[in-house]
């Protein structure tokens, strides 16, 4: 427990490698959702957008322009809208059509390539929204539309890197690099109770995966998880807030 304590502070001091990432639902509708997944790089981040029609019949979005989606990127703490995917581009002024069968996705992708290669620091929100004007003759609310991530976007750290964390049905999966020969652990705590405590990870070419199940946290907790990557010997900690 006492090791554990000591990574913790360590933590707390070296703020600039601590990163969150508050995941959104998909679109609320019956018939389609909207996903969006982020692939972030040291000069630019991915948007990787999914459209995806969940019912049993075709569906045909309908778009009054050649633009069928729009992104936002606002920093939190200036309020200030950092990229706009639609900036300074030109769209067919025309009536276009999108048609999907049962099950069917459409994925579109897009970069917001950094000004001047400089990494955004700090808490920023990602808004996605499908521009269509209707599904099948139905007006689409901005609800059923849009979809909103906050992503903290961190100093990069020496050692560790490319680091995304993923909800899914089991528990987190967490992805990353390591540029490091040393074995590397990780330890699961809420700022009081160690859940976790130095779990080794396996590291294939540099690159490794957690996966955190559910069932590990009490269901009664009810401080922040934080996930903690950290070395045996002078490999800054790595802290990852989980939310819960």
């Amino acid at each position: 427990m006492r090791k554990a304590a000591v990574y913790f502070v360590t933590v707390l001091l070296f703020l600039g490698c601590f990163q969150s990432v508050a995941w959104a639902e998909s679109a609320l509708s019956k018939e389609f959702t909207l996903d969006v997944d982020l692939n972030r790089d040291p000069t630019f981040t991915e948007f990787i957008i999914t459209l995806r029609n969940t019912s049993k019949q075709k569906q045909t979005f309908l778009f009054t322009t050649s633009q069928t989606f729009e992104i936002q990127v606002t920093n939190l703490e200036t309020k200030e809208t950092v990229y706009t995917y639609s900036a300074n581009k030109s769209f067919l002024q025309a009536l276009q059509t999108l048609q999907l069968k049962p099950d069917e996705s459409k994925q579109w992708k897009d970069r917001w390539v950094y000004p001047d290669g400089k990494k955004p620091v700090g808490d920023h929100l990602v808004r996605v929204s499908l521009v269509a004007k209707s599904v099948n003759k139905k007006p689409l609310s901005p609800s059923e539309r849009t979809i909103e991530k906050v992503v903290t976007y961190t100093r990069e750290h020496p050692t560790i890197q490319n680091v995304s964390v993923e909800k899914r049905y089991e528990g987190y999966y967490i992805t990353g690099t390591i540029q490091s020969n040393q074995n590397v652990y990780f330890s699961l705590d809420d700022g009081h109770h160690v859940f976790i405590q130095d779990k080794a990870i396996p590291v294939k070419s540099h690159n490794f995966s957690i996966l955190v199940p559910y069932k590990e946290i009490p269901a009664n907790t009810k401080g922040t998880i934080v996930l903690t990557i950290h070395g045996k010997g002078d490999m800054l900690p790595y802290a990852i807030d989980l939310g819960w």
